[in-house]
């Protein structure tokens, strides 16, 4: 996977900056554990930002379920996942990860963005790639 684009964050002033990563690394983890959980796409609706809830629902049903099978697999093979790096803006975080694909214990880093919405902090992308 491509972690595409980049994602301009301003650092804010130092203790609401930290205060704003650590909800977002807290809202993260609990995506994660929802995804576990999640049995449809419909469920993880409350995780993800709306532009790319919208995309993902708007196809058509064998692909949103295909899509969700594969988010499924990639939540579940990378384990030991760690933040090794914030960057945090008034309402986007970017959290630098390093986690470890169980299935043949390759070492991965990634990205997840988390974008503050109406409601709450959802996430916006999540890549991950070998980091070899």
């Amino acid at each position: 996977m491509s972690f595409g684009g980049s994602v301009a964050a301003q650092p804010a002033a130092k203790p609401q900056a930290a205060a704003t990563a650590t909800a977002a690394q807290e809202f993260y983890f609990n995506y994660r554990l929802a995804l576990n959980k999640a049995t449809s796409m419909e469920d993880l609706k409350p995780w993800m930002a709306q532009k790319g809830y919208q995309s993902a629902t708007s196809t058509t049903k064998e692909s949103q379920a295909m899509l969700f099978k594969a988010m499924k697999v990639i939540n579940t093979a990378i384990g030991n996942v760690a933040v090794t790096d914030r960057v945090a803006a008034a309402d986007t975080v970017v959290l630098r990860l390093r986690g470890v694909d169980a299935r043949d214990q390759q070492s991965m880093l990634g990205a997840a963005i988390i974008v503050r919405e109406v409601g709450g902090w959802r996430l916006g992308r999540e890549d991950w790639r070998s980091a070899r």
